[in-house]
């Protein structure tokens, strides 16, 4: 089982990168801001007091000098003569002094030693209230110039005072100020570091799993599919080591399968009974059956597939075809192909086809025994046939004559029959000879086309002969010509209904010439096409067959690849079809009667 829960170490499970970066940014921004709130507030307390302080400063040094004013003014008055204008002055001056002694009084606030030196003028303002109320009292006056004496010390030292107390201001402001930035400095500071120690625990906690992540990576990539990890960190990683544990898992289920598959086509192609041989793309054999080991003694791997030891058949010619080889007394049928891939390897097929060769020579020896052993007595009886049906006719009533008639065809039929399987077992015995030449082959055409004229009268069929002009000669044999268009109109006439046409039109140029035998019958299928050339084949099993074997288009092909040529169809359902052959010209051959028009062609109609 896969243990899907975190490790201690993964503290952060359940949160994803991002949003653990989010929290932590979003975090230093919060306490860097409440830091710098803090630090801001403090300076402008510690500036706010420092300008109280200032100002309250300044206001009692105003008040201070308009007090010493007010003292002077009341020490100046008290001074003049005694008379009503002097005591009206006297008053004045004393109500002035008194609402400055007030003044000061109230300004003093706190401070133990402003309030200290002003309580030395209450004396002064008590006289100054007794002056306002009794001028011209000779006591009170001389009380007052005594007090007002004092005062003007106390001023001076009240004076003093604000001086000092500006400059401890200023000091307290400057440190306050100081404490502020170092709070700040250290506030910010201690988030960052706070921060930063965060991010490094997540990355720890992210570069735990990911260093067994890729350990484990690599394991696997050695060919460890068992490796798994425990699933750690934030949701991105714990997700992807599941993943790879899933991954894991089903590498190793899809080794099991394949090491399961390789296992069976061991076996399999062990216990083939045809050899399978495997070679590089250096022709080096890599790997090999036992049954390739029987088969062919000298194969071993690590051996050149076409060492001195092999009889295989050059890598072309087995990829053209099969190739048949013969080894030890035993007959092999090889086949190539290339696998896919850089390494352009190729797989050897080996079958044992000794007992399908001996079978198959005993069939082509008994049909040309039984060719020649019929062909003896067929021949007798046509002669006979004919004898009987050109020397009796008086004695004979037309029934019987119709009778020797249809005996007659039939023994042709059995004679071409026969023609045709003595020329197949030649073929395949490779006795069959041909004789090339420069040919024109225009009197072949022709004579075949006279000679096939009536057997097409059964079927009203009509023939035209199409010869173009000009046409260098051919590299042919003529009686195998001959052969090549007799089945091809043959076949023409079986599979073309009653009043259709053939055609047949010979051309050619200076590399080729070509006979194209055309008729306006059913027409074949793609799949008919693919085997009309095979032995026997006789149309679709849905379609009447005519009455000839299926040997003559075999033949055909036969005689035209003996002749270095090709043939080619051209058919479809309902449209007829053309057969075209295309022999190899004749090197430097001309033609005599060369004239550079084209015959339009001639008409051989079949009629009654």
């Amino acid at each position: 089982m896969i243990d899907r829960r975190a490790s201690t170490g993964g503290r952060f499970v359940g949160l994803s990168i991002a949003r653990t970066l989010l929290v932590s940014l979003l975090g230093l921004t919060v306490t860097l801001a409440i830091v710098g709130a803090l630090g801001v507030a403090a300076l402008f307390d510690s500036r706010q007091t420092y300008e109280d302080a200032l100002s309250q400063t300044a206001a009692l040094e105003v008040g201070a000098a308009n007090l010493l004013s007010a003292t002077i003014a009341l020490e100046a008055n008290l001074a003049r003569p005694r008379s009503q204008a002097a005591a009206r002055f006297v008053q004045d001056a004393a109500r002035g002094l008194d609402r400055v002694a007030v003044q000061v009084r109230r300004l003093a606030g706190d401070d133990t030693l402003d309030r200290s030196l002003a309580q030395r003028a209450l004396e002064a303002q008590d006289d100054a209230r007794a002056l306002a109320q009794r001028p011209t009292l000779a006591t009170t006056r001389r009380s007052a110039r005594r007090d007002l004496r004092s005062v003007r010390g106390a001023v001076a030292g009240l004076a003093a005072r604000q001086r000092v107390r500006r400059r401890e201001a200023r000091e307290t402001a400057t440190r306050r100020s100081r404490t502020a930035l170092l709070a700040i400095g250290l506030g910010g500071g201690l988030a960052l570091v706070a921060v930063i120690a965060f991010l490094t625990v997540l990355i720890r906690n992210m570069r735990r799993p990911l260093d067994e992540l890729v350990d484990a990576t690599r394991r696997m990539a050695a060919g460890d599919l068992a490796v798994r990890v425990r699933p750690a960190g934030p949701r991105e990683l714990s997700a992807l080591g599941e993943a790879f544990n899933v991954m894991g898992e089903d590498l190793a289920d899809a080794g099991r399968r394949i090491e399961s598959q390789r296992r069976r086509l061991a076996t399999t192609i062990e216990s083939l009974g045809d050899g399978l041989v495997i070679c590089d793309g250096h022709d080096r054999v890599t790997s090999m059956n036992p049954r390739a080991g029987q088969l062919i003694s000298g194969l071993r791997p690590g051996a050149l597939a076409h060492g001195p030891q092999s009889p295989l058949p050059p890598l072309a010619e087995a990829l053209a075809g099969e190739v048949t080889i013969v080894h030890d007394a035993t007959t092999i049928a090889v086949t190539v192909a290339r696998l896919t891939g850089p390494e352009r390897s190729t797989v050897w097929t080996l079958r044992d086809i000794t007992e399908r060769a001996r079978l198959e020579r005993a069939k082509s020896d008994f049909v040309a025994a039984a060719s020649h052993e019929l062909r003896s007595p067929l021949t007798s009886i046509k002669g006979f046939i004919e004898l009987l049906g050109a020397t009796d006719t008086e004695n004979l009533t037309g029934r019987q004559l119709e009778f020797i008639r249809i005996a007659l065809q039939s023994t042709d039929r059995l004679v071409d029959l026969v023609d045709d399987l003595l020329d197949v077992a030649r073929i395949e015995a490779g006795e069959f000879e041909i004789r090339p030449q420069s040919s024109d082959l225009r009197a072949t055409v022709q004579e075949v086309a006279e000679l096939m004229q009536p057997r097409l009268l059964d079927k009203h069929q009509q023939l035209v002969v199409d010869i173009r002009e000009p046409r260098p000669p051919a590299l042919a044999d003529p009686l195998r010509v001959r052969q090549i268009i007799t089945n091809l109109i043959t076949n023409a006439h079986l599979y073309t209904g009653e009043g259709g046409t053939i055609t047949i039109r010979l051309e050619g140029d200076a590399h080729a010439t070509r006979i194209a035998v055309s008729d306006t019958g059913r027409g074949m299928s793609a799949e008919e096409v693919g085997h009309v050339f095979e032995r026997f084949f006789r149309g679709a099993p849905t379609v009447q067959r005519g009455p000839g074997a299926g040997l003559g288009l075999s033949i055909v092909k036969s005689l035209v690849d003996m002749h270095g040529g090709s043939i080619q169809v051209d058919s479809r359902p309902g449209s007829g079809s053309t057969f075209t052959v295309t022999l190899p010209a004749a090197p430097g051959g001309t033609v005599d009667h060369l004239l550079g028009e084209t015959l339009d062609g001639t008409r051989l109609a079949a009629t009654r």
